[in-house]
């Protein structure tokens, strides 16, 4: 099936990223996939970069008219049968381009406040349109709150349900890592801000506790300066986030993820496949991600001393922390497979374009 992966953000989010490696995957499996991006944009460059052998097309001008005009080239000469976006704006973009001839599959990002604007009803009655999600469908009549699926590919170097080749289980290194995210608006500032604070107090009781901060230096200046307030300046790290998130060696006793929406559900997915146990803020778009007290912890308001004491026993109990792991592994195995990821997402555009998919178990 030939397909369009759009993405006309300049900036390299992680809901783009998430798009770009969803198309990459189709593209491994002999789909016919071009991607889409802005020219001379950011998104651009890593698209280039990281999936060098995937075809790929660019659209110049900043306008919408201008971007329409340029996809609807893009559709005349490669004819797709569908186009996969992640923005309401690039599903207008699509549909519009597509003129009938083809549908548009939109994935809604974690936590997305999902609304029938004018910009989704004209979409719809241009070209055929689904949105991807877990509890959402091709028909959608009032605003809902969309908790969408997510998978992420593989990243840790041993597969959920394997038993490790030790008599014993490890001891868990006294590193705590917390995944701040690229954006900080107050309740993600907040939430790291706690997590610092709970990780100084954690000190008091294991005096060698590391902290990795997860995510770009320049944007963290915040954080950095928030650490030193509270102690935590010497034992502080500032590492990017694909450490966590891509192949690699990767450890530290839990991951505490302050990020929301896609971003902190990546983190979330990619520390429970290292079989590291996890900790969210309540009230977080990805709590429901995390399951309280099996696969890591949900971090109450008002309640650092909860948290110290959850992390404290993790750090300690070796056995504890080695069940967690494992029951997380096998969570991210289960809910938040990549091979399932990729059925669900082909399927959805072989319903708008009326194909069949390439692997007739697909749902």
């Amino acid at each position: 099936m030939r397909l369009l992966v759009l993405t006309t953000q300049r900036g390299w989010t992680m809901s783009a990223r998430l798009l770009t490696s969803i198309g990459a995957g189709l593209a491994a499996r002999g789909e016919g996939v071009t991607f889409v991006c802005c020219r001379d944009s950011t998104a651009e460059g890593e698209v280039a970069r990281r999936f060098p052998d995937v075809a790929r097309r660019t659209l110049a001008g900043r306008g919408n008219v201008a971007r329409v005009l340029g996809l609807k080239r893009v559709v005349d000469a490669l004819r797709p049968a569908a186009v996969l976006v992640h923005t309401e704006a690039d599903m207008l973009t699509a549909s519009l381009a597509l003129g009938g001839r083809g549908g548009v599959v939109r994935r809604l990002a974690i936590g997305e406040r999902f609304t029938r604007s004018w910009r989704a009803r004209l979409a719809a009655s241009r070209s055929a349109c689904l949105l991807m999600g877990d509890e959402i469908g091709p028909q959608v009549h009032t605003d809902t709150h969309v908790r969408a699926a997510i998978g992420w590919p593989r990243v840790g170097v041993q597969a959920a349900g394997e038993t490790p080749l030790r008599l014993a289980p490890a001891a868990p290194p006294p590193v705590l890592a917390i995944v701040a995210g690229t954006t900080t608006p107050p309740v993600q500032h907040a939430a790291g801000a706690a997590a610092l604070r709970a990780a100084s107090r954690l000190t008091t009781r294991h005096s060698s506790l590391r902290v990795l901060l997860l995510g770009a230096s320049p944007e963290l200046q915040s954080m950095r300066v928030h650490a030193g307030s509270v102690g935590l300046a010497d034992r502080l790290t500032i590492i990017p986030l694909d450490a966590l998130i891509t192949p690699g060696p990767f450890d530290a006793a839990a991951v505490w993820v302050t990020a929301q929406g896609d971003e902190g559900a990546v983190s979330i997915v990619s520390a429970m496949m290292r079989r590291i146990p996890v900790i969210v803020p309540r009230g977080f778009d990805t709590e429901a991600l995390v399951a309280p007290r099996i696969t890591g912890f949900v971090a109450e308001d008002g309640d650092l001393a909860g948290s110290v004491a959850a992390l404290a026993h993790v750090l300690v109990d070796a056995n504890e922390h080695h069940a967690m792991g494992a029951a997380a592994a096998a969570r991210a195995a289960r809910l938040h497979n990549w091979d399932a990821s990729l059925d669900r997402t082909l399927a959805a555009l072989a319903r708008v374009s009326g194909s069949r998919t390439s692997r007739p178990d697909a749902a």
